[in-house]
C-alpha cells in the first residue's frame, strides 16, 4: 500500500527575486511565486525549497502542484510532509529522528514534528491522506483541521473535520494524543509493538484496540498480513487490520480564509511598509490569522524622522513599576502586562518571530538622570521552549551602553518555577540566566543608586553593581539579507 500525507497553505503572493522578506513558507507559496515565471503553463510537481524556520534554515520538500499522470493539472499546492512507496527507508526510527526528519523528499521522507508544529501554528492547515494498495485502488481521507502542538506535548496531534474520500475515517481515533517512538512512548510500548513512530492512543494498555487504526509510519510490508494483524502501513477503515497498503503520503493545504492575505503583518516593520509610520499599538500576526497579537510598534518618528531607525517591534518595556515582572513560567512564554505602558511579549510569540526571519535587537537604556543609551546586536532570536528558549545574541553595536548581554548568549531561560542555579528566585526575575547575570532587565523595579548588588533593572556595563535603571525597552526587527532563490 501507498501512503502520502500531504498539506497546503495560501499566503502572501511573493514577487521574484525572493529576498528576506519574500521567503516561501510552504508550496502553496512556492506555486505562487513560480507561476509568474511559467508563462502560462502549469508548475509541475517537484522537490522545492521552503523557509517554515527562517532564512537560515531552509528546508526541502515535495510540493504535488496538482499535476495528473495524463497531462492535466488541478492547483492543488499541497506539501507533502510524509511519503512511503517503495520501503527504501526506514521508519523504525527514535525521537530525535523523527523531531528533525529523515529520508529523500525525492522519494521517502518525513519532514519532521518541529517543522509541522512551525508550519501549523502559522496558519490554518487541513490534512488529505492519499493512498493506494498493491491492486491499485486508491483512496483518500482529508481534514480540514490539522495542526501539531509543540513538544514539550509531545507534538499533540489536533485534527478534525473528516472528508471522506473512499478511505473512510482512520485517523480522528488519535486527535489529542502525542507522537510516540520506540525510545519515547507515552502509550508505554505501542511504538515498538507496531514498529513505527506515530501518534497512538494514550492508554493504560497497549493491546490493538488502544494503539491505532492507522498506522502510515509502519514497516513496509506486502499485501496482506494475515499472521500479523494492525502491523504495516495499515488504514483499517479502508483495508482492514489484515492488509497494508502500497504507498500513502500526507499531504497539507491551508484552508481559505476571509482574511486577505494580502496584508497579514508578521511583525511592526509589514505594518510601517504598510503605511502606517506613527509609533504606537497595533496588531501583528506571527501565529497566523486566527491569533492576533497587540504590540508596541517604535516608528522611530517622534525624534527622529530617519526611517531606517524605526519600524522597531517591541518584545519587553519597563518605564515605571506598574507591572510585576517576577512571574512564572507559563506568563513569561504567553505574556503578560499591557502593550501602552509595561508588558512583556512571551516567549513562545518572540520564538515564532525571530525564526522566520533573521532579526536584529535593540536594548534602549534610561536612567533616572534622564541619560539614555542603547546596546544593539546585529543577530538575534531565541530556540523553542523544548531548549527552554535558548538565547542567541550576537554582534554587539556600542550606543554607550557597553555589551552585558553576550554573557547571556546561549543561556535558557529561567522563572522562580523553573529556575537555574537559582538565579530567577534570588534576583526576582525570569530570564536568560547562567551562573547568573551581566544584565537582569526583567528584574524587581528599584529607584537609582544604592539599591543591593546586581539587583533591579540591572546593566553592569553602563551603570555598575548597584544601580536600577528606570527604563528599559527591548525590540526587534528583520535584517535585510542578500537575495534567496527558490
Amino acid at each position: 500500500m501507498r501512503l502520502l500525507l500531504i498539506l497546503a497553505l495560501s499566503s502572501l503572493v511573493h514577487s521574484a527575486p525572493i529576498i528576506n522578506t519574500s521567503l516561501p513558507l510552504d508550496c502553496e507559496d512556492v506555486y505562487n511565486l513560480k507561476i509568474g515565471e511559467m508563462n502560462g503553463t502549469s508548475v509541475p510537481n517537484g522537490v522545492y525549497t521552503i523557509y517554515p524556520g527562517g532564512s537560515n534554515n531552509p528546508l526541502e520538500v515535495y510540493c504535488d502542484m496538482g499535476c495528473q499522470e495524463d497531462g492535466s493539472h488541478q492547483d492543488e499546492k499541497w506539501t507533502v510532509i510524509q511519503r512511503r512507496i517503495n520501503g527504501s527507508v526506514s521508519f523504525y526510527l527514535p525521537w530525535a529522528q523523527y523531531k528533525e526528519g529523515f529520508g529523500d523528499p525525492a522519494g521517502e521522507y518525513w519532514l519532521g514534528l518541529e517543522n509541522m508544529y512551525i508550519m501549523t501554528n502559522t496558519e490554518k492547515y487541513q490534512l488529505r491522506v492519499d493512498m493506494e494498495d498493491f491492486e491499485k485502488g486508491s483512496a483518500y481521507a482529508q481534514y480540514t483541521i490539522f495542526s501539531v502542538n509543540q513538544e514539550s506535548t509531545n507534538y499533540m496531534l489536533n485534527i478534525g473535520g473528516y472528508i471522506n474520500g473512499g478511505a473512510g475515517d482512520s485517523l480522528s481515533y488519535v486527535n489529542g494524543r502525542g507522537f510516540s517512538t520506540f525510545d519515547k512512548d507515552p502509550t508505554g510500548n505501542c511504538a515498538e509493538t507496531y514498529s513505527g513512530g506515530f501518534w497512538y492512543y494514550w492508554g493504560y494498555y497497549w493491546y490493538w484496540s488502544q494503539c491505532h487504526y492507522a498506522n502510515p509510519n509502519g514497516l513496509y510490508k506486502y499485501n496482506n498480513v494475515y499472521g500479523t494483524p494492525y502491523t504495516g502501513i495499515m488504514w483499517q477503515t479502508w483495508k482492514a487490520q489484515m492488509f497494508v497498503l502500497l504507498s500513502l503520503a500526507l499531504p497539507l493545504m491551508v484552508k481559505s480564509h476571509i482574511i486577505n492575505h494580502n496584508f497579514l503583518p508578521l511583525d511592526c516593520q509589514d505594518i510601517f511598509n504598510n503605511g502606517s509610520i506613527h509609533s504606537g499599538v497595533y496588531s501583528i500576526y506571527p501565529v497566523g490569522p486566527k491569533r492576533p497579537l497587540q504590540v508596541y510598534c517604535d516608528m522611530g518618528c517622534a525624534e527622529n524622522d530617519d526611517p531606517q531607525e524605526g519600524k522597531w517591534t517591541v518584545i519587553q518595556r519597563r518605564m515605571d513599576g506598574t507591572v510585576n515582572f517576577y512571574r512564572p513560567w507559563d506568563a513569561y512564554k504567553h505574556g503578560f502586562g499591557d502593550v501602552n505602558g509595561e508588558y512583556w511579549l512571551g516567549l513562545e510569540n518572540i520564538f515564532l518571530i525571530t525564526w522566520r526571519e533573521k532579526h536584529e535587537l535593540s536594548v534602549d537604556l534610561e536612567d533616572f538622570e534622564h541619560s539614555k543609551v542603547y546596546a544593539r546586536y546585529s543577530s538575534f532570536y531565541i530556540d523553542s521552549e523544548s531548549e527552554r528558549y535558548m538565547l542567541h545574541v550576537s554582534g554587539h553595536i556600542n550606543g554607550g551602553a557597553g555589551d552585558s548581554l553576550s554573557y547571556h548568549n546561549e543561556k535558557q531561560f529561567a522563572t522562580f518555577d523553573k529556575d537555574i542555579n537559582n538565579c530567577a528566585v534570588t534576583y526576582e526575575g525570569g530570564f536568560w540566566f547562567g551562573n547568573c547575570h551581566n544584565t537582569n532587565l526583567n528584574g524587581v523595579y528599584k529607584w537609582g543608586s544604592g539599591v543591593p548588588a546586581y539587583s533591579g533593572i540591572f546593566w553592569q556595563h553602563w551603570k555598575g553593581d548597584y544601580y536600577s535603571l528606570k527604563s528599559v525597552v527591548m525590540k526587534i526587527r528583520r535584517v535585510f539579507l542578500p537575495e534567496f532563490e527558490v
